[in-house]
């Protein structure tokens, strides 16, 4: 993740205008990932939300009575999600920087929404996913969808991004103790384009 990511993120009036920004994209990644992800989960365990952002994704898993920790590169971000009031603990930290501030086991599940097309390769994201859920916990992500072919790059708000093959991504979770458990493409409409994306839960089983 470079430098203008961040600078992006932490641009004034960039993390009060988010989320109006990703209801007008038609943005359905956090509504997505915890539906797939509702049977796993239960009140009383605890999420990590890598690349919490405002809190979109791990504000359901809240609702449904889940422990909430989160982590991400915007001090602005981390503003917003605070202010919501939901979270146990939020930290600023670069995804790109590993390991993250978190113990091995330590978490019950992970959740990671809007954040893997920033990354050409996010195996650091799901190699430290794996690392910090316990065995039998579940990570919920989604990225843009390489499709069938090629992982694919392009623009968008002055920054590259990335889609990723299921072949890709696939692969990596291989390495990582990380089963698919369910996977469903959707549809992101936004102002100057439409995109694919596709959302995956995985579980971490014994080797």
């Amino acid at each position: 993740m470079d430098k203008s990511v961040k600078q992006v993120f932490d641009a004034p009036g960039f993390a009060a205008a988010y989320e109006n920004k990703t209801e007008k994209a038609n943005w359905l990644g956090p509504d997505v990932m915890f539906g797939m992800s509702y049977r796993y989960v239960h009140a009383g365990e605890k999420i990590l939300d890598m690349g919490i952002g405002t809190g979109l994704c791990s504000e359901l898993f809240h609702r449904a009575g889940l422990l909430v920790y989160g982590m991400d590169i915007s001090a602005e971000m981390l503003k917003v999600a605070e202010n919501k009031g939901f979270t146990e603990e939020l930290r600023e930290h670069n995804l790109a920087e590993t390991p993250y501030p978190y113990a091995d086991n330590s978490m019950d599940h992970a959740v990671c929404g809007g954040v893997m097309h920033i990354f050409a390769d996010p195996s650091p994201i799901i190699r430290e996913a794996a690392r910090i859920i316990r065995i039998g916990g579940v990570f919920a992500f989604c990225c843009l969808d390489g499709g069938d072919g090629e992982n694919i790059k392009t623009r968008h708000c002055d920054h590259e991004i990335h889609g990723h093959t299921q072949d890709f991504i696939g692969q990596r979770l291989s390495a990582c103790q990380l089963k698919l458990c369910r996977t469903l493409s959707f549809i992101v409409d936004m102002p100057d384009c439409k995109q694919n994306f596709r959302a995956y839960v995985v579980k971490k089983v014994e080797r």
